[in-house]
């Protein structure tokens, strides 16, 4: 009996061995020479094709590698040529201009559903050419600008914050909200009123100085539900610019026929923001 288990476990072995030979089984050497994506930047080019520029950290650091396509098929086919890997992307950046023209089919078609991209990548528009600086943006500057994570654009609603390509962090906090093929651009007070309801804000600085030290917290259970904000400044913070914020965001909200929080579908909703100290 013990011989013939022995038997059979050592024709699992060969079948296992014999099946990862079959499968091309890579050696330490070809995966050291794997090409390791921490970021991607999408573009649209001239003749309307797709442009990828990838930010490859292995198995040389700091380098770029460009591949092109003429449609969204077209340019997985050429990066799955190109044998890059993308499980430990950390940066998304997608073109303005793409996103007006084209948002739903690359977010959703090319990042999700075709590439499988990490669902914890962040994700950002720019304006202008694609600077290179941008992918050396800190944890700092990301909370301070907002950010959207890329499995936010599995459901109906995105909200990307958009970065000008120099100097990097240094511009007026703006975002694109992506609704299906609607794209529409958050000004600055529309956007932080949108930013202290929905989103985590550690370390973001208003233009009124206002540094956010903590999450913002909404309860939901009350008649009005409150947004507080807790600070770190030793200046004497108001909450009448704040206000004004969040009433310009929930003013575009009734306007547009948005809800003001994600995931809850009440448009008549009021909000009391308080400002406190630490």
């Amino acid at each position: 009996m013990m011989g013939r288990k022995k038997g059979k476990l050592a024709a699992v072995l060969l079948a296992a061995l014999t099946a990862l030979s079959l499968t091309g089984c890579v050696s330490s050497t070809e995966i050291g020479e794997r090409k390791i994506v921490k970021s991607l930047a999408l573009s649209q080019v001239s003749d309307g094709g797709l442009q990828a520029q990838l930010e490859i950290i292995q198995p040389e650091e700091n380098t770029f590698l460009t591949v092109v396509g003429s449609d969204v098929h077209e340019l997985v086919e050429n990066l799955r040529y190109k044998e890059v890997f993308f499980d430990g992307i950390d940066q998304i950046f997608v073109q303005e201009q793409l996103l007006r023209q084209r948002g739903r089919e690359v977010l959703r078609r090319f990042c999700i559903e075709e590439m499988d991209l990490r669902p914890g990548a962040k994700l950002y528009a720019y304006t202008g050419d694609f600077d290179q600086a941008l992918t050396q943006i800190t944890q700092q500057q990301s909370s301070r600008l907002g950010f959207c994570d890329l499995i936010d654009c599995a459901g109906e609603v995105c909200v990307l914050p958009v970065l000008n390509s120099s100097p990097l962090g240094l511009s007026t906090p703006q975002a694109l909200r992506v609704q299906g093929e609607d794209v529409t651009l958050l000004e600055e007070d529309t956007y932080l009123g949108y930013l202290l309801l929905n989103r985590r804000l550690h370390d973001y600085k208003s233009r009124w100085g206002l540094v956010v030290s903590s999450l913002p917290t909404t309860d939901l259970t009350a008649g009005t539900p409150a947004v507080t904000v807790w600070t770190d400044t030793a200046q004497e913070i108001e909450a009448k610019p704040l206000e004004g914020a969040v009433a310009e965001y929930l003013q575009q909200c009734r306007r547009r026929g948005w809800p003001p929080l994600e995931g809850r579908d009440e448009q008549a909703i009021s909000f009391e923001v308080k400002v406190q100290k630490e």
